[in-house]
């Protein structure tokens, strides 16, 4: 496997990172198999055969409770390019420490908690590259907050596309920027899923020659059409006419995933995105979104004077990814998880140290609520109509989504927010400036759905042109409760 497209540069490298770690979680998935059972099950068999048993290296922290299980993710950390990329990012991370004598004895104590004794830096990197394996490298190299983030962040996607797949209300998977990712193998779609790749020609180039090989060894379990699409996935028109013509149908729900991806991209560029998803999704859609976020120990102390490997990369940050998605349209169901609500959801006892990675990732999902009509009485006859937007009503616990009907003017309320979103402009409302960033107050408002009605009073909606995006935004308002 060593004749395989190059991608030590930009940032697709960090795939291979990736892959090392889920690899480390993969084998402590394995192990924790072992021990409730030495009879594995069948789908487990050809990973244990063909990899465990030559490389048994697992991460000690990931036990049973987070451990999740990606068969392939080995297959890429077996080349030259994934130690090249490992002892690169080493050493940048290393760079940051001020002087030689410092790095030598952080060096020194990361090496000594696994069991070895160096004197420099150079001469445990002599020794990674003449006695470990790649595999090995990794497990050496990686912080335990660096396994436990990959864990989570794998347990907890990997959980939202086996509710999808499990229900089969989703049959439609979209993965921007998918990277080495391998859910479309590993995981047990159906013959009626189709899922989509979007990421650039060098990545896949890369990642289709190591899994041609892998899957000889390790067959896929997933029975779904997969379809790799080569593009910039800021390129939105090239890759929504790429899913088109191989299928994809915009009246379907559709889950989006966005992991590792946003912190590449602008504030602008993720809210030009993230609007094109929306536009070209169909309620009952989910969007699930992994984020960098601002905080984090080693992020307060250390960013303010010294560089961050692979961080210096980001062009965005967000404690709230759950923001990118709401703004967008997927306003029902939405959560924003960080790393230690996933350790609490999971029962997974973990304690940061000071060498834990320097900030949270930060993982949101949201659901583009269902059709319902909706129209308002009044007397007043300033009226305007043919809207369209979403709506949460509070305290209803049934689907609702996309708002079609007449708004008008009556007296003010008291009100509290709901967000709403309008997804295709408001032609009506656009011709007539004067209710833009004004409030319009509703009598009462009735919502038909399937299965039967609600009517409610007190609702006001304000109608919000963005110059930006040249999209209107609808803010329905709710009464503030006694």
């Amino acid at each position: 496997m060593e004749n395989t497209p190059s991608i030590t540069g930009g940032v697709a490298r960090t795939s291979v990172l990736i892959a090392g770690g889920r690899t480390l979680v993969t084998n402590s998935f394995i192990n924790e198999q072992l021990k409730i059972s030495e009879k594995l099950e069948e789908s487990f068999i050809p990973y244990y055969e063909n990899v465990y048993k030559k490389e048994p290296f697992y991460s000690e922290i990931i036990n049973d409770k987070v451990a999740s299980f990606d068969p392939y993710a080995y297959f890429f950390c077996c080349t030259k390019e994934s130690v090249q990329i490992l002892m690169e990012q080493s050493e940048q991370f290393l760079n940051m420490i001020p002087t030689q004598f410092a790095r030598n004895q952080l060096a020194k104590y990361v090496f000594s908690k696994k069991g070895l004794e160096f004197t420099t830096i150079e001469d445990a990197k002599r020794y990674c590259i003449e006695n470990y394996t790649p595999v090995q490298c990794f497990g050496l190299m990686y912080l335990d907050s660096f396994n436990v983030r990959f864990a989570l962040r794998n347990k907890f996607i990997d959980h939202i596309f086996m509710m999808h797949i499990k229900d089969q209300t989703i049959q439609q998977y979209v993965i921007l920027g998918a990277g080495l990712d391998t859910r479309a193998l590993r995981m047990p779609f159906g013959k009626e899923s189709t899922v989509w790749e979007i990421d650039f020609a060098q990545t896949f180039q890369y990642k289709e020659m190591i899994l041609n090989e892998a899957i000889k060894v390790i067959p896929p379990i997933s029975k779904a059409k997969l379809h790799r699409v080569t593009s910039n996935v800021l390129e939105s028109k090239q890759w929504i006419s790429s899913l088109e013509e191989t299928g994809f149908d915009k009246t379907k729900p559709t889950a989006w995933l966005l992991e590792g991806l946003v912190m590449y991209l602008t504030e602008k560029d993720i809210e030009m995105l993230c609007q094109e998803v929306s536009l070209t999704s169909a309620s009952g859609s989910s969007m699930v979104i992994q984020a960098t976020g601002k905080r984090g120990f080693m992020g307060r102390v250390m960013s303010s004077f010294l560089p961050t490997p692979l961080r210096n990369e980001y062009k965005s940050a967000s404690d709230r990814p759950c923001d990118y998605i709401t703004n967008c349209g997927f306003t029902n169901n939405v959560e924003n998880n960080t790393e230690t609500d996933l350790c609490k959801r999971y029962d997974f006892d973990y304690v940061r140290s000071f060498m834990s990675m320097d900030t949270d990732s930060i993982i949101a999902i949201g659901y583009k609520p269902y059709i319902v009509l909706v129209s308002a009485e009044t007397n007043d006859d300033t009226c305007y109509k043919n809207y369209e937007l979403t709506f949460i009503p509070k305290d209803h616990q049934y689907p609702v989504g996309y708002l079609v009907g007449t708004a008008c003017r009556t007296q003010a309320l008291t009100i509290q927010r709901i967000d709403v979103y309008n997804f295709k402009g408001v032609p009506n409302i656009s011709q007539n400036m004067n209710y833009i960033n004004k409030r319009i107050e509703l009598e009462r408002i009735v919502v038909d759905y399937p299965g039967g009605y609600f009517t409610d009073t007190n609702i006001e909606l304000r109608i919000v042109h963005n110059p930006q995006t040249n999209a209107y935004v609808a803010n329905v308002f709710y009464p503030v409760s006694a």
